[in-house]
């Protein structure tokens, strides 16, 4: 879980927060970016060993540890950024257009 929570931490940029059954061997990862705590159950009955997402709520980390699932906080902020630059590549690529993402950091 250690060794998870860094490799996060520099994907993202910032601490991460790790929930739940922290001695899970992770094979299969279930993702929804920002605000997507709700949907932690749905990735554990389609057979995730880690849910990553932008925000926690106040039951996540029991419901983590009753579906025996890990369950990854990114940020809300820090998960959505990566489609946005994804978009702004395809847009140069395909109408040969000049994009620009500014990267505004917010701890939450």
């Amino acid at each position: 879980a250690a060794e998870l929570e860094a490799q996060l931490a520099l994907v993202f940029g910032a601490r991460v927060l790790l929930l739940g059954e922290r001695s899970r061997v992770v094979q299969r990862v279930a993702i929804c970016s920002g605000r997507a705590a709700s949907s932690l159950e749905e990735a554990a009955r389609a057979g995730a060993d880690l849910y990553l997402t932008g925000e926690a709520d106040e039951g996540s980390r029991a419901m983590a540890l009753e579906l025996g699932i890990l369950m990854a906080a990114a940020g809300h902020y820090n998960t959505e950024t990566f489609g946005v630059r994804a978009l702004g590549k395809r847009l140069e690529e395909r109408f040969g257009v000049s994009t620009r993402f500014f990267f505004e950091p917010n701890p939450i």
